[in-house]
């Protein structure tokens, strides 16, 4: 799912969050298709990771998704594991590398994100 919630300049003005996008977990075609939607009409994309949320093998597609986005993205991490397998580990820094900036969850997950994956 994608939701986008408009800059409001108003601070009393509530935040209308709509939904734009739905991405089926499991078809690769409309992670990279909503990637490019949204290049089209924000500025900055945050993206959410945790290993089941994205589609593919190990949550891989959320590869395809960074690949395909033409705007700076912020990736959070919620979880950072100490011994990931070699899959894990190369989505991990991959998506941290493409990434813009990068938010993890605690200061023991930024000691494990510099140590064991070399961000």
């Amino acid at each position: 799912m994608v939701a986008a919630a408009p800059v409001s300049k108003s601070p009393t003005m509530p935040r209308q969050i709509e939904i734009h996008h739905r991405i089926p977990r499991d078809d690769v075609e409309q992670h990279t298709l909503t990637a490019r939607a949204l290049s089209r009409c924000v500025d900055v994309v945050s993206i959410q990771h945790a290993f089941g949320i994205w589609g593919g093998e190990d949550g891989a597609y959320v590869l395809d998704f960074a690949r395909a986005l033409d705007v700076p993205s912020i990736v959070t991490l919620h979880t950072v594991h100490p011994d990931p397998t070699p899959s894990r580990r190369a989505i991990i820094e991959e998506l941290v590398g493409r990434a813009d900036a990068t938010v993890v969850m605690s200061h023991a997950s930024a000691a494990r994100l510099a140590s064991v994956y070399g961000a």
